[in-house]
């Protein structure tokens, strides 16, 4: 509800008359005078209409810096006021003088602001892959379109746009005195790349390679299809059972874009390759958090950042980082492209380079091999010592050390060639893995079976597989020279999909004081590879410094007349108090704390204890740790022993009598 007041004017304010609007500490008022010469102060005119207007100035001047006030003339002797959003504002308003008087208070709702109510993309006729057609819909009748460079009128509700594809295209609207800004980032374009062609028992199978390009909340691979006919479409992107030939790749997205590529299925066995499935995972170890950024009606550490929690009271967070910090940043992944972008507040933004660090997938293996065949003559392969060969040039490379054993990769349905000096088969699957009796070895059966039972005698055995079903990937930054408030956004492709994750704001500067420097570590490996050298840094306010809390635990034997100190200890504890950190980058101090290698302000600590207090009806918490240096602790082991009740001057005398304590009298 607004509130409204109409004042007349009937004649000339005296120097002094005053027109209360509002009493009180938030008093709302203008004295007349000849001259304005300061606040509250109104400017009494050559005739009423031009009073009128010094008292609009001077109230517009003096109260309405964030626009809450509206003034309308209603005649040339009545002025209208209105607070836009305050009920009731101006009740007990007053002229005090004979210049005018109150017509009327009043309460009105606010007029309706000017909104869009509706938006869609629909395909554009004439260029459907690179444009767009945006319908909008808004509550008042829009006259005036402006978006790159030109001003459309506009006579229609709804009404169209054509907008680039994959562009953040930001757009003004007009309705009056009214605007409307609003960016638009619509579904991006699209590139087939390539087809990709892998041998499996039943003929080859292809999978149609497409990566997107521009800027758009829209996941366009859910909007693809895909046929090898153009008659037939599908929304998976891989076909199998292929024979070696000539095809054509045909993607269409739902605007309309449709796309084509030649491309032929080789008879080359040299492509079979091991099954790679979608693997992601960015550990909450790492020293930024990150969290996917999906569209979802939950809410959670793992998709939400601080700032956008929706809770209330709730309270952002942005990580501290010195201009002196490098941090890296390590992920485990299957897919495909990985594209790290360092954004400032600004919006620029800047690329970092991510660096694969491991070889885990799609590796080639080949070592000395032996054959045997078995019913049907069926190929058995089993292994007795010998060389290790590079796959791709035959050179030894090393020892084989599997004798009458499998190596653990080898896996039944995986793909297996055999080779010897006087020829090479093609590719055949595993079937059977078991322990042959007679041989006393392990034996990998295949399904190829054999013309003749002729001695295949010492050969080869090349496999494909995947030693883990992701590899470890790495981006590091160097904050030297930046400066101010950063996000980092991790974008991912591959399988016919794409997300993306989002760090807490980064803010940048020389230093922080009150914050406590966490470095942490950990000999094995778990969610991080820790074999790549990677160390994490976490940097968090305090409530006060750390606080010395040491431990005494003295060991001794007591009698009537004898005190035999056996063994003391001394136990040095530090607690550290954590203020105001949210429930995420709590969950990474809570692992940090665990690892072997843990550092707070440069000194080593272990053997850690933890509390927390959630801060009332916050996404805060109150973390103390407390922690013992990864020093050795002072223990005093002498086996002393004390008789209490001798006194000889002064000094007791210890029970084998070889020496004196002395004791204040």
């Amino acid at each position: 509800m607004a509130s409204v007041v109409l004042i007349q004017f009937n004649s000339l304010p005296m120097e002094g008359d005053i027109l209360f609007l509002k009493y009180g500490t938030d008093a709302v008022y203008e004295i007349f005078y000849t001259n304005r010469n300061g606040a509250n102060q109104a400017k009494i005119g050559d005739n009423i209409n031009t009073t009128i207007s010094n008292v609009y100035q001077a109230l517009n001047t003096d109260y309405n810096q964030f626009n809450e006030y509206s003034f309308r003339f209603v005649s040339t002797n009545q002025l209208e006021i209105t607070h836009k959003t305050k009920t009731n504002f101006f009740d007990g308003a007053t002229v005090e003088g004979g210049f005018g008087v109150i017509v009327s208070i009043s309460n009105t709702p606010p007029p309706d602001p000017y909104i869009i109510t509706a938006e869609s993309y629909a395909s554009n006729v004439a260029n459907p892959c690179t444009q767009v057609d945006l319908s909008i819909t808004t509550n008042k009748q829009t006259a005036l379109a402006r978006y790159g460079g030109q001003d459309i009128n506009i006579s229609t509700n709804p009404f169209t746009l054509t907008i680039d594809r994959g562009v953040t295209t930001s757009i003004e609207l007009f309705h009056s005195a009214e605007k409307i800004t609003k960016s638009f980032s619509p579904v991006t374009q699209y590139t087939i790349t390539g087809v990709e062609q892998r041998l499996t028992p039943n003929g080859y199978s292809v999978e149609i390679k497409v990566s997107s390009t521009g800027v758009s909340t829209v996941n366009i691979f859910s909007l693809l299809e895909y046929s090898l006919d153009d008659a037939n479409w599908q929304a998976p992107n891989s076909f199998t059972s292929l024979l070696p030939g000539n095809f054509t790749a045909y993607v269409r997205d739902t605007y309309g874009c449709k796309k084509q590529l030649a491309f032929t299925v080789v008879d080359d066995s040299s492509t079979v390759s091991s099954e790679v499935l979608p693997y992601f995972e960015l550990s909450e170890l790492n020293s930024f958090h990150f969290a996917l950024q999906e569209d979802s009606e939950f809410e959670n550490f793992y998709n939400t950042l601080s700032f956008q929690e929706s809770g209330l009271n709730t309270g952002d967070f942005g990580h501290f980082v010195k201009k002196k910090d490098n941090h890296t940043i390590q992920f485990r992944s299957s897919y495909e492209t990985h594209t790290c972008t360092l954004i400032d507040s600004s919006n620029n933004k800047i690329d970092v380079p991510v660096v694969k660090k491991s070889n885990n997938i799609n590796i080639f293996d080949s070592r000395e091999a032996y054959i045997k065949y078995y019913d049907g003559n069926y190929v058995g392969v089993y292994f007795n010592g010998g060389d290790v060969y590079d796959p791709e040039t035959g050179d030894v490379i090393g020892v084989n050390t599997f004798v009458k054993r499998i190596p653990s990769f080898y896996k039944v349905g995986m793909f297996i060639r055999l080779s010897n000096s006087l020829l090479i088969l093609d590719w055949y699957q595993i079937t059977d893995i078991f322990y042959d009796d007679d041989l006393k070895s392990w034996v990998a059966l295949t399904n190829f079976i054999a013309t003749g039972a002729n001695d295949f005698g010492k050969g080869k055995a090349l496999v494909n597989y995947n030693q883990l079903p992701y590899e470890v990937y790495e981006f590091y930054i160097n904050f030297e020279n930046y400066e101010g408030c950063y996000q980092l956004n991790l974008e991912v492709e591959g399988f016919n999909t794409s997300f993306n994750y989002c760090s807490e704001r980064l803010n940048v500067r020389e230093n922080f004081p009150n914050t406590h420097e966490v470095r942490y570590s950990n000999t094995e490996n778990n969610e991080i590879n820790y074999q790549t050298g990677i160390t994490h840094l976490l940097r968090l306010p305090f409530l006060e410094l750390g606080e010395y809390l040491p431990e005494i635990d003295v060991n001794s034997n007591r009698t009537d007349t004898i005190i035999t100190h056996l063994r003391g200890k001394n136990t040095d504890k530090f607690s550290f108090k954590f203020n105001r950190v949210p429930g995420p980058v709590l969950q990474t101090l809570t692992r940090a704390i665990v690892l072997d290698r843990l550092f707070v302000n440069g000194v080593g600590y272990t053997d850690p204890e933890l509390e927390v207090e959630k801060l009332g009806n916050t996404n805060l918490y109150d973390a103390t740790v407390i922690l013992t240096p990864n020093n050795e602790q002072f223990v005093s082991d002498s086996g002393l022993r004390v008789i209490s009740n001798i006194d000889t001057d002064g000094y007791l005398v210890t029970q084998n009598g070889e020496g004196y304590l002395k004791h204040n009298n």
